[in-house]
């Protein structure tokens, strides 16, 4: 369950907007040297004089309007007054699915408003944040993916020291003159190109005051198409004369002001048993252990009965510095196992049944050279994932904080509202235990009904973790899970024969972990065109805690949707099925969503479908229960259930799918 932190990517910072996201600690590449790029002088002359212009300003406001990918949160438009010191007053909204959501947040220097349309009957007032990144914060809370106007104002000088550098890979060159509106316009061209990835950026800059009047980000990532996305800043006004009256916040009518969903502040001694934890995993040159998995989420069974579902795995881990890695887990999805010697990183899965019978009988493997470059949390992260497939949903991989091993993904700095909790003991042995609580928020931070409570029992004697717990009380009930770590071993000796792995006979080698992954059939084994529509997909309740039953859409074409927000391939296929809804759904096309979120990102799914235009009914699938019954082998995936209950088509848009044109056709069907 832990917290996203507010701050823009260090990539934006040191170089480029166009710089691809981190990718997960198992796929890290060798570190290579980024090339050294020349930069037309006049072009950064000219960005130099933007970034001076902006760095100089004391109040600052626009208007500005996004266009682009519904999956980067566009379109919006934008209302910005700003002052320093960190004075913000800011209006954001977006426009999907035919219900525009407002999000109004101001900074007046003593406290930090924020209030969602959505949701009128809360609003958020709290202590304001830093004065050198308040406006950063409240874009980050109203989802602007490009924060441009955050980095400009407020960390231009950071940005302009990174793309600067000819070693940053950015190319910038002049474009040619133009004028906007009546105001003279100058043009530069930032371009950067990487293995996967490549960009630019047209920004169109006010030959006057040197602040910006447009960009146009184009970019693409893992050779997927190109997406731009359009920005357009109008109604600029450099320094004008702003009072207190700008910064005044006005709550919705019959509103009540509610805290941030966690503003505990740390206990220092909780943030000192963090620090020893951390500091403990980082100084191991050898670590090894076992773990077990306990998992429990609240249901609602084929007759509405609330019901416990129970899930469990186990795995061991073996890791020595500086790269040495053996890893296995076993589930009742199957087994999988990683281990890298030193010169080869291997991995193996049989967590997916599905794929031809062909490739079936050819056991399929990762070999890819082993990381050089990666500090040794990431070689722990490493050991933990296995260097697996993205697709699986594995418990382990799921359900367990990230903090595990030392991640130090949420840093015992105070930022965190750690606390001590009463010493206990496990397995007879006594622990230190640390907690950490946090609600979840709609977008402006505006706190729900539910939280979570995260909670560690350390071991006094290595200041090693013995158990992590986790634990989310929603409205519908509560879901626990717990990783328990025994026969935990410090700096072992492990010969190199613990990680030796032997490739499968006739197995094939693959350098992906994509490449795990069976292909999919055109219909799913147990599902097809003419079957009855799914039974266990009309048992469950949707988020709003509504039963969901076939007998509500009888007459209507229906689609299943198995989806996930951190499902690259759904966030791209996704703005085709908003736009078949939004022309069909007045001629009777309903859709269901089956979200297989992870427990920590539950809270946030609102919220995200409301902002990405999605206004349709949503279910919970975290367990992958209906996503089974279905016979998805991996998502996206669709269901159409035509007019008369039955499945019309089945499959993967985007493979072996055409979603739009198999909604159409379910459509024309009386």
């Amino acid at each position: 369950m832990p917290r996203l932190t507010s701050s823009i990517p260090a990539a934006a910072l040191g170089m480029s907007l166009l710089a691809a996201p981190l990718a997960r600690a198992q796929t890290l590449p060798a570190a290579s040297p980024a090339p050294v790029v020349h930069s037309d002088p006049r072009a950064v002359a000219l960005m130099t004089r933007m970034f001076q212009a902006y760095q100089g300003l004391k109040s600052y406001s626009a208007t500005e309007t996004a266009e682009g990918p519904a999956n980067m949160g566009l379109p919006y438009t934008l209302a910005l007054t700003y002052a320093l010191p960190g004075h913000v007053n800011l209006t954001v909204t977006h426009g999907f699915g035919g219900k525009p959501m407002t999000i109004h947040i101001v900074s007046d220097g003593t406290h930090y408003f924020a209030a969602n349309s959505q949701y009128p009957q809360r609003y958020l007032k709290t202590t304001p944040p830093s004065k050198s990144s308040a406006l950063e914060e409240a874009m980050l809370r109203s989802d602007i993916k490009f924060p441009m106007q955050a980095i400009l104002l407020e960390h231009g000088a950071d940005w302009l020291k990174g793309m600067t550098d000819p070693k940053s890979g950015t190319r910038f060159s002049l474009g040619r003159p133009d004028t906007a509106d009546g105001v003279a316009i100058d043009t530069v061209l930032e371009e950067a190109t990487g293995p996967d990835d490549r960009g630019r950026i047209v920004f169109e800059i006010g030959r006057a005051d040197h602040l910006l009047r447009r960009t146009d980000v184009t970019e693409s990532h893992g050779g997927q198409p190109e997406t731009t996305t359009t920005v357009t800043f109008t109604h600029v006004r450099a320094n004008p004369t702003l009072t207190a009256s700008a910064f005044v916040f006005t709550p919705p009518p019959g509103a009540v002001a509610v805290a941030p969903a966690s503003d505990t502040k740390a206990d220092p001694k909780a943030v000192a048993l963090m620090t020893q934890m951390y500091v403990a995993y980082k100084a191991l040159h050898s670590f090894s252990c076992a773990a077990q998995v306990d998992a429990s989420l609240p249901v609602r069974g084929s007759h509405g009965a609330r019901e416990t579902l129970r899930q469990s795995s186990s795995a061991t881990y073996a890791v020595r510095k500086p790269n040495l890695i053996a890893f296995t887990r076993s589930s009742r999805m199957g087994t999988a196992s990683a281990f890298c010697d030193g010169k080869f990183l291997y991995a193996q899965t049989t967590e997916d049944k599905g794929g031809t019978e062909e490739w079936r009988a050819r056991p399929h493997y990762l070999k890819k050279p082993a990381p050089t470059g990666a500090g040794w949390n990431d070689m722990l992260d490493l050991a933990r994932f296995g260097g697996l497939p993205e697709y699986s949903i594995s418990d382990t991989r799921d359900w367990v904080p990230e903090v595990v091993f030392g991640a130090d993904f949420m840093p015992a700095d105070g930022s965190y509202g750690w606390q001590v909790g009463a010493p206990g003991t496990l397995n007879g042995d006594p622990m230190d235990i640390v907690t950490f609580t946090q609600g979840s928020s709609y977008l402006g931070g505006i706190p729900d009904d539910s939280r979570g409570t995260l909670t560690l029992w350390i071991s006094p004697q290595d200041h090693l973790l013995r158990q992590v717990r986790q634990e989310w009380v929603r409205p519908d009930g509560t879901a626990t899970t717990t990783e328990t770590y025994t026969n935990v071993q410090v700096d072992p000796v492990l010969p190199a024969s613990v990680f030796a792995w032997t490739p499968p006979k006739d197995g094939l080698a693959v350098d992906t972990p994509d490449a795990l992954i069976p292909p999919r059939p055109a219909i799913g084994p147990t599902l097809r065109a003419g079957d009855a529509a799914p039974s266990l997909a009309f048992g469950m309740t949707d988020t709003g805690g509504n039963p969901v039953t076939l007998a509500a859409y009888r007459g209507k074409v229906l689609v299943l949707d198995f989806w996930a927000t951190w499902c690259g391939p759904c966030r791209r296929q996704m703005p085709a099925l908003v736009a078949a809804y939004k022309t069909g759904h007045a001629r009777g096309l309903e859709v269901i969503g089956y979200a297989l979120e992870q427990s920590k990102d539950r809270a946030k799914l609102p919220a995200y479908t409301q902002a990405h235009g999605m206004a349709w009914r949503q279910v919970w699938d975290h367990d992958g229960i209906v996503a089974n019954a279905a016979a998805a082998r991996g998502i996206p995936f669709a269901v159409v259930i035509g007019r008369d209950g039955k499945v019309a088509a089945v499959g993967n848009p985007g493979e072996d799918l055409d979603l739009p044109a198999a909604v159409s056709a379910a459509l024309a069907k009386p």
